[in-house]
Order: C-alpha cells, then sequence, then structure tokens
C-alpha cells in the first residue's frame, strides 16, 4: 500500500485529491492544509509520497516542513503555474516530480507509483517550457529598477533609493522593456518574474 501525504492551501482541492486517490485500490491518503508541520500521527504514518500543492514559487515554502520532517518522502510538486522558474525551484527543492494540476487521475495515480518507486517524472509540457528558457539578458542595474517596480515603487522613489536621477532610471526601464520583449514596465517585471530573473 503506497501511503501519500497531501498537502495543500486549499481545503477543497486537498479535500477532492484525498478523495479521488483513496479510491486506487494500492494507495492510502492523509490530507494536511499548507503552512503546518507533519505532526507524530503522520511522522509514525510514515508517507512515501508527499503531494504538495504550490501556487507560484513562493508556495514552494510549503515543501519545506515536508521535507525537513520526512527525508525520505518522495516529495511531487503539483502546480498550475508551469514556469520555468518555479519548475527549477521545485526541483532544486528535492522534488522527483513536477506535474500539472489538470493531470487526469489515472495519470497522476500512475506517476505516485512510479515515484514511490524511486523514480523521477517531469510533466513533459513543464520540461519543455523550462528548455525554452532564455539566457537572462539583464544586467544588474536593469534588474535593480525591476525589482522596485515589482514592489510598486513610482519612478522618483526609485531614483530616491538608487541614488540616480528619474532619467537613468526611465532609462533603464526603458532597456529592460525592451530587452524583455515587453510593451510597457509591469509586463516587463512579470516576464523577468516569469522566467526567473528577479
Amino acid at each position: 500500500m503506497i501511503r501519500v501525504l497531501i498537502v495543500s492551501e486549499s481545503s477543497l482541492l486537498g479535500e477532492a485529491l484525498h478523495a479521488t486517490l483513496s479510491r486506487e485500490p494500492d494507495m492510502s491518503t492523509v490530507f494536511m492544509p499548507a503552512g503546518s508541520e507533519p505532526d507524530g500521527g503522520v511522522r509514525q504514518w510514515r508517507p512515501q509520497v508527499a503531494l504538495v500543492d504550490v501556487d507560484g514559487r513562493a508556495g514552494l515554502d510549503a515543501t519545506r516542513p515536508v521535507t525537513a520532517a520526512l527525508p525520505g518522502c518522495a516529495l511531487v510538486v503539483l502546480t498550475e503555474q508551469q514556469t520555468p522558474a518555479v519548475v527549477r525551484d521545485a526541483l532544486g527543492c528535492r522534488a522527483r516530480e513536477v506535474v500539472s494540476t489538470g493531470m487526469a487521475r489515472a495519470e497522476l495515480a500512475g506517476l505516485i507509483r512510479e515515484v514511490s518507486g524511486e523514480g523521477r517524472v517531469v510533466d513533459p509540457a513543464v520540461a519543455l517550457a523550462t528548455l525554452a528558457t532564455t539566457d537572462n539578458p539583464l544586467t544588474e542595474r536593469e534588474l535593480s529598477v525591476l525589482r522596485l517596480a515589482a514592489q510598486g515603487i513610482p519612478t522618483r522613489e526609485m531614483a530616491r533609493k538608487l541614488f540616480l536621477s528619474e532619467g537613468t532610471i526611465r532609462n533603464r526601464m526603458s532597456l529592460a522593456v525592451r530587452k524583455t520583449g515587453s510593451r510597457n514596465r509591469l509586463e516587463a517585471v512579470r516576464r523577468a518574474q516569469e522566467l526567473g530573473w528577479l
């Protein structure tokens, strides 16, 4: 019997995965809300696979209590955001699988069986997105401006924080927008975040 720990911020999704996977004849499942640490009961139960629902790069924090408390447990990251940055970070958190939330039950169950036997799988769509990543063309100066823009800081405040003129800030932002193939600063920030440059 494969013991599967399901971790999600969404009780609805967590309970749905719990109900779905527990129908598999060779699987036993337990649901745990994201942000909590595996308690003594879960540790004693010794799950073989942890299926962690992740919402973007910040959501990967939910994997840390699991990997710390259950070092022998195979980590599977389930995500809607199949960006290269999320995939790289998930694999960096020792995930054996990175899969889409849209995966069919039978396919997900098959992947869990595979990973419980020491296999490692990455959803092909996610792998292609990662391989398509281009090298970061932005300089550290352009990145510093984009980081502040990501926080919603206006040009005048950026200039004050970076000890530069507003004209210099605008020039760096224009270069960042052009290099990322974007139409404006918001799109440039979003693209840089998706590609893991920020």
